[in-house]
């Protein structure tokens, strides 16, 4: 008897390590890969690896196990996307272009050129405000031509750059969508502060929330941020504040959005 008592508890230790590890980002000091499914010896390798600032080798580890769809894989996507959006977002790693202002040029003429949003501009420019243009001036921009990839069944949004995973978000809440893939795309995307819409051009645009509005003729959705008061106001897909302000970001009008709605038999 004693011995069935110490097997149940180990299940129930096991259970709620599990969701303490996956919750908390794969981290190499916070995962406990000893449990069952045994984790790959190169996924505890990549994760000491990017600890210690040696990204692309735990890169190269941590790149055969991205695709698969069980946990290991949805750690492994955990891991890399950690140290793969850090090389986008980070103004000296990422690979940005120097555009030359020309006469009559606006910040949206510019965007439209670049492929780059305004506010990606802001951030790689560091920019708290958007200045007056002036010939001759010279502005970072980086063509944003992502795309993401909604898993209903998984409850993850993923962002892709071709067929190269960059990182993947956990749906907290999905609210009235109906069923079925699509092929959609970003039709546009909001700014808000203390829930009232904001311009690009606002004081504090920067720091307010963002929204991204997808859909095909006839079908729209939100990707939006999980709603305070938890009763969502609009169809579509909810992840956590900070995950939908990153993922806006790197999102521009046009982007491909593939919504994969594959039920368990």
């Amino acid at each position: 008897m004693r011995l069935i008592s110490l097997i149940s508890a180990a299940k129930v230790c096991f259970s709620g390590m599990v969701i303490v590890a996956m919750s908390s980002s794969a981290w190499a000091d916070q995962v406990n890969y000893s449990l069952w499914p045994k984790r790959p010896e190169a996924m505890q390798k990549a994760a000491l690896l990017i600890a210690s600032g040696q990204i692309q080798a735990a890169d190269e580890l941590l790149e055969p196990m991205i695709r698969r769809e069980d946990v290991i894989g949805k750690e492994a996507r955990a891991l890399a996307g950690k140290a793969r959006i850090r090389a986008i977002l980070d103004p000296t790693l990422c690979k940005s272009q120097t555009y030359v202002v020309k006469s009559g040029d606006s910040w949206i003429r510019i965007s439209e050129r670049t492929s780059c949003s305004i506010d990606f501009m802001m951030h790689l420019n560091q920019f708290r405000a958007l200045p007056n243009l002036l010939q001759g001036q010279k502005i970072k921009v980086m063509p944003l031509n992502y795309r993401i990839v909604i898993h209903r069944a998984a409850k993850e949004i993923s962002l892709w750059d071709g067929e190269y995973f960059i990182k993947s978000y956990p749906i907290v809440k999905i609210y009235d969508v109906d069923r079925g893939s699509a092929t959609m795309t970003v039709k546009t995307r909001h700014a808000t502060i203390n829930g009232k819409n904001v311009s690009v051009y606002a004081a504090g645009f920067s720091a307010a929330d963002k929204q991204i509005v997808i859909g095909t003729t006839g079908r729209t959705l939100v990707i939006d941020r999980e709603p305070e008061s938890g009763k969502a106001r609009f169809p579509g897909f909810y992840l956590q504040r900070e995950d939908c302000n990153e993922l806006a970001l790197l999102m521009r009008n046009g982007n491909k959005v593939e919504l994969v709605d594959e039920e368990k038999k």
